[in-house]
């Protein structure tokens, strides 16, 4: 009964963040601000000439922003919702006797949050890459490659997920 109530404890809490947050992820200017030189990992720009965000359009940023946006919305979501899975799977460990039939089920759920999670980013990835014009591309690929661009080289990536989120 104690897991239960700490599990439920922490729905709440995590529910409570939600709602707060949301307005406020909708408030910020995701694509410049908060993404700034990680995009890149350089400042903005590579090695050589500017990178890819210098060149954006006033279409472009707004595009991106859009994507940022909606990124951030799902993740938000997706994390909140693997926040629990772990909590779950921590109570289901901890009981008296732990049925392994059920660890291994909330296993898989955690898993599957974490593949929705990842295919959103790369989705993510693919869409902003459309947005771009082919020089952007090239800059903004160096980034991705060279494990700098989208927090690569950060803890906690600026969506919240660990290190390569964005």
């Amino acid at each position: 009964m104690k897991v239960m109530t700490r599990v439920m404890a922490l729905l709440i809490i995590l529910s409570v963040a939600f709602v707060f947050s949301t307005p406020a992820l909708a408030a910020m200017d995701h694509g410049m601000k908060k993404c700034g030189a990680a995009m890149d990992g350089s400042g903005g720009k590579h090695s050589g000439g500017l990178g890819w965000k210098a060149t954006l359009t006033d279409s472009q940023k707004g595009k991106i922003d859009m994507l940022h946006l909606g990124l951030s919305r799902e993740m938000s979501t997706l994390k909140a919702e693997l926040m629990l899975r772990l909590a779950e799977l921590n109570g289901l460990v901890t009981e008296e006797t732990p049925d392994t039939g059920a660890v291994n089920k909330k296993i898989k759920e955690v898993a599957a949050l974490k593949e929705r999670m990842m295919k959103a980013k790369y989705s993510h990835i693919m869409d902003m890459r459309k947005v771009l014009t082919p020089a952007q591309r090239v800059s903004f690929d160096l980034g991705l490659v060279s494990g700098a661009a989208h927090g690569g080289g950060r803890k906690g990536g600026p969506h919240g997920q660990g290190k390569m989120m964005h």
